[in-house]
């Protein structure tokens, strides 16, 4: 049991350390691709006055071809930060999965020490089963020896009580009577 804990702590241990990992990566890739709040409006009010002059004539073709490079870097970025909230919602995916299994294996713990106990109860059972059938066939021995030896003492009584028997008649009828008197 105690290896167990050992395994369990070790792998608690290690799945935080993942998650934390994990978790740093996603603050230092947003921190790298999301630009602040000033600095998104000082960044397109740059971006309009250089490809907006201030009379209101349309802008050039370098100018669209700039705007249309800087809005798929921007679609990069939000497909980026889409691939990396997809991969934080899979890593607490991940997270939950490891709690339920955490759990499971808690569960069956309990249940391998409860099963443990009653495997021992039945042990101890088989044992003193063991060691009574022992005693009772000892004890089983010795009666059927008693009883020989007292079938022996039956016969060799009533062997006696027919001799006597026979030596009260014996006596009886060889004795002379006095039926005279």
């Amino acid at each position: 049991m105690e290896t167990y804990t050992k395994i369990k702590a070790s792998f608690d241990e290690i799945a935080r350390e993942i998650s934390e990992k994990q978790k740093l990566y996603i603050e230092n890739a947003r921190k790298k691709k999301a630009p602040t709040a000033s600095k998104r409006n000082s960044h397109s009010h740059d971006l309009h006055t250089k490809y907006f002059p201030r009379s209101f004539s349309e802008p050039n073709a370098v100018a669209i071809e700039d705007l249309t490079h800087k809005y798929q870097e921007l679609d990069e970025v939000n497909i980026e930060s889409d691939i990396i909230r997809e991969r934080q919602e899979d890593i607490n995916q991940i997270e939950r999965l490891m709690t339920e299994v955490n759990q499971m294996t808690i569960d069956m713990a309990t249940e391998v020490e409860a099963a443990d106990s009653k495997l021992e109860q039945i042990h101890e059972n088989a044992r003193s089963t063991k060691e009574n059938t022992k005693k009772a066939l000892v004890e089983i021995g010795q009666g059927a020896d008693y009883q020989k030896k007292s079938q022996k003492k039956m016969c060799c009584l009533i062997w006696l009580i027919i001799l006597g028997v026979g030596a009260v008649s014996y006596t009886h009828l060889t004795l002379p009577t006095n039926r005279e008197v």
